[in-house]
């Protein structure tokens, strides 16, 4: 079933309560995918949380706070948000008098699924990982009717705190230009999200002073077919965009092939071992040494002086298990959910949450200063750089996108 139609079955169900008396406790929940190849990093997410809610004493502006976790995925479609799952939990949460705010998904793909539920509530929603443009705006990489139909009462009730896949795009622009290549190829994989990343890269690139040498999209197709595509490809460097699974290897062996020197700057959808990983059908290690990818995620280095004393206490608590760097994610979702109930007008409920949410402005904390635009869009606009060491996905520095 399709996300749509998940909507059309479920959406009913979705009453907004939240009118709990005066005094009372007040529940803050998450939805995450805590099975398959996801679990470390969203139980890293749920330890952030956690920890910010114990460091505030279990409380926010003098009111009791509940965190209660639930899992987004299932047996059947583990690592990921399945997208009836998510909709239970959505409207589980909303039929929830005492719920105020709801942290999740960490799927873009789910939060299709949850945020109209939570927007028809009127329940404030922070993702600690959605980077899909179209969740807050439209234009090159959404699809027709996005955003407005993530928004039905047309009120911000959603905000994500890392920058975004347009902010993405230029950072690829940004690392190539800081690479000192002369000129750069965009490649794409044809899929939304790749030919998203390569129009707004082509926009970052001419704004930087980076000359672009032209721009083609590579279809999965037979080996024959690529070779032929690569060969217009002439630049020393390429900005590509796209998924593993849209035959991301198959494109870069191609685009290799015959050109030793050439340079692959990534985008996150290829941020994973098996394109990585030479042993799982990943692209070669001197390919691999080649390429350089983009993660709005940053490793533990990458943050401020305030993030680092974050993991030091997430460590010294949990071991290396507190190193991993989604946990400073769920850290600030908290953070936010807190200082939103702290400051909102009694009685605490879901609309003075979201009304307190809506009138903060600039945050410090452990990801440095930002705030929120009217969209729901941070405006951090650091991005990790990552390589590829023997055939894992490995941190190595950060950059703000221009």
């Amino acid at each position: 079933m399709g996300v749509r139609g998940v909507l059309t079955l479920l959406a009913p169900i979705a009453v907004a309560l939240g009118a709990a008396e005066a005094g009372a406790a007040v529940n803050v929940y998450s939805s995450l995918p805590r099975q398959g190849t996801s679990r470390a990093q969203t139980l890293a997410v749920e330890r952030g949380a956690r920890m910010a809610l114990r460091e505030r004493g279990g409380s926010a502006g003098g009111v009791e706070v509940n965190y209660i976790p639930l899992d987004d995925s299932t047996r059947a479609n583990p690592g990921t948000a399945d997208e009836a799952q998510t909709a239970r939990n959505a409207n589980r949460v909303v039929a929830d008098p005492y719920a105020v705010a709801y942290i999740g998904e960490f799927n873009s793909g789910g939060t299709k699924v949850s945020l109209p539920i939570l927007n028809r509530a009127g329940m404030l929603q922070v993702s600690p990982s959605n980077t899909y443009i179209g969740l807050t705006s439209g234009g090159p990489g959404t699809e027709p009717g996005e955003p407005g139909r993530y928004r039905p009462t047309g009120r911000r009730t959603y905000a994500r705190i890392v920058p975004h896949d347009g902010v993405q795009a230029a950072a690829l622009a940004t690392l190539a230009r800081h690479a000192r290549c002369r000129s750069a190829y965009l490649v794409s994989d044809g899929s939304v999200y790749g030919e998203g990343i390569a129009a707004r890269a082509r926009t970052a690139g001419r704004r930087i002073g980076l000359r672009l040498a032209g721009r083609v999209t590579f279809p999965r197709a037979a080996p024959r077919r690529l070779r032929s595509l690569a060969r217009r490809v002439r630049a020393p460097c390429v900005i590509y965009g796209g998924v593993t699974g849209n035959g991301a290897v198959a494109h870069f062996r191609a685009l290799a092939a015959g050109r030793p020197s050439r340079r692959f700057f990534a985008s996150d959808g290829v941020a994973e071992s098996a394109f990585t990983h030479p042993r799982l059908g990943g692209i070669s290690s001197r390919v691999g040494r080649r390429t350089l990818m983009t993660v709005a995620t940053l490793g533990v280095r990458g943050f401020p002086a305030e993030g680092r004393a974050v993991f030091d206490r997430m460590r010294a608590v949990h071991g290396r298990a507190g190193l991993d760097p989604f946990g400073i994610y769920g850290y600030e979702c908290m953070r936010i959910v807190l200082d939103a109930i702290a400051a909102a007008s009694p009685p605490v409920r879901r609309d003075t949450v979201l009304d307190a949410f809506g009138s903060a402005g600039v945050r410090r904390g452990p990801l440095g200063s930002y705030s929120f635009d009217p969209n729901g869009d941070t405006t951090l606009r650091t991005y990790g750089v990552y390589g590829v060491s023997r055939g894992l996905v490995t941190y190595r520095r950060a950059i703000v996108a221009r």
